[in-house]
């Protein structure tokens, strides 16, 4: 399938800051975040053009991650959505939801610029530049042929 016109738009917007704003898509697609109890398994859920996230989530690389993946939901029209632990992590490989994400939080010229001009090679540094996971760099990387 490959990007749609709205992910294009979204991913060519990157401020070019590290960590990623991750609120500058929010306010260019007039999305609203709020954080509620919410079953254990739920993640987040989507309504409208809000996203209602876990209030257990509370480690900010989760959360951040989860609020990417979501936009996805929204720029594909979803509706009253709930995004749960399999659709958002890899159980399953890489999905366009999943690429997506990534693409947004660890944008290709941020990840050729801390490998080929800072010489950061360090899975745990990037992952604490980019303020996303582990195993969110390493699929990244993957994706881009470093690995």
């Amino acid at each position: 399938m490959g990007e749609n016109l709205k992910e294009k738009e979204l991913l060519n917007c990157w401020g070019y800051e590290v960590p990623v704003d991750i609120s500058r898509y929010l306010k260019k697609l007039n999305i609203y975040v709020d954080s509620r109890g919410l079953e254990e398994d739920l993640y987040a859920f989507i309504e409208d053009n809000q996203i209602i996230i876990n209030s257990n989530i509370s480690l900010i690389k989760v959360r951040r991650y989860i609020i990417a993946h979501s936009i996805y939901y929204i720029l594909h029209n979803y509706k009253n959505k709930e995004v749960n632990k399999q659709d958002c992590f890899w159980e399953r490989g890489i999905l366009e939801n999943n690429l997506f994400a990534i693409k947004l939080l660890v944008p290709e010229k941020a990840v050729d610029y801390f490998l080929m001009k800072k010489n950061v090679t360090s899975i745990r540094e990037l992952s604490e530049i980019f303020l996303v996971s582990e195993i969110t760099i390493k699929y990244r990387l993957k994706v881009l042929g470093y690995l």
